[in-house]
């Protein structure tokens, strides 16, 4: 296979995998991956490989059912693809320990893919965490909290101003 074509078969994986999120279909956005895929962005506890992919993937999944997954660049080579994207949606379920309620988000990530014979077997992110709870209303400084699950407690609360509940913006620092 010429250098050209594996770069763009490559691309054409990743490009697959979001759109089988974009749809829902978690077994599709998997198929890409190893079963023993390294995960950089794995939550605490997961198991490895694909297994914990597919676990962190189905909290994003349950948390936003209807996004739309939007690629807004994207660049290889023979081993590395790396992707911009932007997931906007309603959210819902309780997200990195907030809970969200119906609110429309707009969450942006870039991804970096190791290749090797047309699967992905490494996957590293940078996402815009801290962007996406102020949105739910957090009022978040410092350091980028990271995680999916509650990986700074699991604050199951109102939005900020949500309900008339008397409950307030938690700051992060």
């Amino acid at each position: 296979m010429s250098n050209k074509i594996l770069i763009e078969a490559n691309k054409l994986a990743v490009l697959d995998h979001f759109q089988a999120l974009e749809g829902g279909n978690l077994e599709s956005a998997l198929a890409a991956f190893t079963p023993d895929v390294i995960n950089h962005r794995m939550e605490p506890g997961s198991p490895p490989g694909r297994a914990g992919l597919a676990a962190t993937l189905g909290v994003v999944l349950q948390c936003f059912p209807s996004a739309v997954w939007r690629v807004e660049s994207i660049v290889a080579d023979s081993e590395l693809v790396a992707a911009m994207v932007v997931i906007e949606g309603e959210a819902h379920g309780v997200i990195m320990g907030v809970r969200a309620s119906g609110q429309r988000v707009t969450w942006r990530h870039t991804h970096w893919f190791r290749m090797s014979g047309g699967k992905i077997v490494g996957h590293d992110a940078i996402r815009d965490d801290r962007g996406l709870l102020r949105q739910l209303g957090m009022n978040v400084h410092g350091p980028n909290p990271g995680g999916l699950g509650g990986g700074f407690g699991d604050v199951n609360r109102e939005p900020a101003g949500a309900g008339g509940h008397g409950t307030t913006a938690r700051t992060l620092e």
